[in-house]
């Protein structure tokens, strides 16, 4: 098991990529494939809205912001466990 500090995430497989894929399916354009969505491109982030604001305090937002600018940016490297099917942490 990969010990180290949880972070729990949800996936929104919603929104506007389903929505692409009607209109595209419905003008013809659909191309089937694999498209590999990380934080840099909008494929997974978190959500804070008006149901959960009150939940989140303003010095874990923060936090959660510059861990994500430090991923994007290349100064932290997330591990991919797909990539030597181990957990280094």
């Amino acid at each position: 098991p990969c010990a180290g500090p949880r972070v729990d995430l949800h996936v929104e497989t919603g929104g506007p990529r389903r929505l692409r894929f009607f209109t595209d399916t419905h003008a013809g354009r659909f191309e089937a494939g694999v498209e590999r969505l990380g934080l840099a491109e909008g494929g997974v982030d978190w959500a804070v809205d008006e149901h959960n604001k009150d939940l989140v305090a303003g010095e874990v937002e923060a936090a959660v912001a510059a861990a994500r600018e430090a991923i994007v940016s290349g100064r932290l490297r997330v591990h991919n466990y797909e990539d030597d099917s181990s957990c280094p942490f």
